[in-house]
């Protein structure tokens, strides 16, 4: 092979290589400056407990990975140590009744209400609740008392219209 084409070619691919470094370097660069300059709170966990505390919430269980309250009489539960938090509650059936799916989807049509997660039982008597406050990708974004506070009258709020209702899908 030609010396001036061996040449070539190294040059070439060495100036791929190291202009894909520098690109490399700066990304890296430009993702550590985003990243600190998002002020996330030193202990979420902490954050959301006095939020909790301060919409008059009764603690029951503070456990390693969930903390579970009582707030205006309904039962919540919040799964997670740190955002993404998940917030749960329940609507249970009438005694000796079911959730009928089918029902359920008539009346959210008619309703035309958005509702966070429903999930149904396997013995179709009890509904869970859910809301996720913070997707994956705004795990760095700061928690906030308007926030949460808006999750938690999202999922009450649902959770009472759905008690409220919950004769017309039962079966």
């Amino acid at each position: 092979m030609n010396k001036r084409l061996k040449a070539g070619i190294y040059a070439t691919v060495l100036s791929l290589t190291m202009g894909g470094i520098i690109s490399s370097q700066v990304v890296a660069q430009d993702n550590q400056t985003t990243a600190s300059s998002i002020k996330a709170p030193q202990n979420p966990r902490t954050e959301l407990i006095r939020i909790l505390k301060k919409l008059d919430a009764n603690i029951i269980t503070n456990e390693a990975d969930r903390v579970f309250a009582d707030v205006g009489g309904a039962k919540v539960m919040i799964d997670g140590i740190e955002p993404p938090f998940k917030f749960w509650t329940s609507i249970s059936a009438s005694t000796g009744k079911v959730f009928s799916l089918n029902k359920l989807n008539s009346w959210l049509l008619k309703d035309g209400s958005l509702f966070p997660y429903l999930i149904l039982s396997e013995d179709k008597d009890m509904f869970l609740l859910g809301y996720a406050l913070f997707s994956k990708a705004q795990v760095n974004k700061k928690v906030v008392d308007d926030d949460i506070e808006y999750a938690l009258s999202y999922l009450l709020f649902s959770a009472e219209k759905l008690e409220k209702n919950k004769s017309q899908f039962e079966e």
